[in-house]
C-alpha cells in the first residue's frame, strides 16, 4: 500500500497537464530514430506506446560493447536493461530451464541496448546519437 504525500501529488497533477504533449513528443522521437535506424525493436502496424525506452539490437556482444564505448565518449547515456535472460536468473532456477532453452532471449540479452528516450530530446540530440551509432571504428 502506497500513498502520495502532498508534494508528490502536486508534481503528478502538474505532469498530467502536459501528459498528452509529452506522449506526442515521444512518438516524434521514436519516428525519427526509426527513420535512420533499421535495427530497432519491431512494432506491429498501428502500435501505440508511451515509448518509455528505445532499444536497438546489434549483431554481437562485441558490437554492443563498442557502441556503448562510442556513445560514452560523446557523453550519450545508454542502458542494458536485460543483461541476463529471466529463465537463467537464480530467482527462477526452480523452473528448471537451462541455457539454450530460450535462444532468442539469450541472444537479445547479449546484443540489445537502450538509447536515450525522453520527450525533451531535440532533433540535434537524435542526429548526434544516430551519427554516433552509424560511425564505424
Amino acid at each position: 500500500n502506497g500513498r502520495f504525500d502532498s508534494i508528490q501529488a502536486a508534481v503528478v497533477l502538474e505532469k498530467l497537464t502536459i501528459f498528452d504533449e509529452e506522449l506526442e513528443k515521444r512518438n516524434i522521437i521514436d519516428a525519427n530514430y526509426r527513420k535512420y535506424l533499421n535495427n530497432a525493436q519491431h512494432h506491429p502496424e498501428g502500435y501505440q506506446s508511451a515509448h518509455a525506452l528505445f532499444s536497438i539490437v546489434l549483431g554481437s556482444n562485441n558490437k554492443r560493447h563498442n557502441l556503448i564505448d562510442r556513445l560514452s565518449q560523446k557523453k550519450i547515456p545508454s542502458v542494458i536493461y536485460y543483461k541476463f535472460p529471466i529463465h537463467l536468473m537464480k530467482a527462477f532456477s526452480y523452473l528448471g530451464y537451462k541455457k539454450d532453452d530460450f535462444q532468442v532471449s539469450e541472444k537479445l540479452s547479449k546484443t540489445i541496448v537502450s538509447l536515450p528516450m525522453h520527450p525533451y530530446l531535440s532533433l540535434n540530440d537524435i542526429d548526434l546519437i544516430v551519427k554516433t551509432i552509424k560511425k564505424t571504428k
